[in-house]
């Protein structure tokens, strides 16, 4: 291989620093030592196994996840007059146990 070659190869590597938290740094440690695979490795196929999975493939959003929750418990309007009137029922109680006392 020519030393033109070799260089050009070089050039169209990437260079990636990260900064790990102790947690993720231990984890690190862990699978390095546990698999033998060097950091660069460990990193290539996290990337590669996310690229390729089916949650990277299908972007759920917020709203689709809780959209099966949504008006489960019946229109909010009514629930928020139910609340308000046993508040209030609860409030005009409280105020008459409060005369009856004085």
């Amino acid at each position: 291989m020519s030393l033109a070659l070799a260089l050009n190869s070089i050039r169209q590597e990437q260079f990636l620093s990260l900064r790990l938290s102790s947690d993720d740094s231990a984890l690190m440690e862990q699978l390095h030592a546990r698999m033998g695979l060097s950091k660069t490795e460990i990193v290539k196929r996290a990337l590669r196994e996310l690229a390729h999975s089916t949650t990277a493939h299908q972007q759920v959003h917020l709203f689709e996840m809780g959209q099966p929750f949504f008006g489960k418990y019946g229109d909010a309007s009514r629930q928020s007059r139910e609340i308000k009137s046993v508040v209030k029922a609860k409030l005009a109680a409280k105020r008459l146990a409060s005369q009856r006392l004085a």
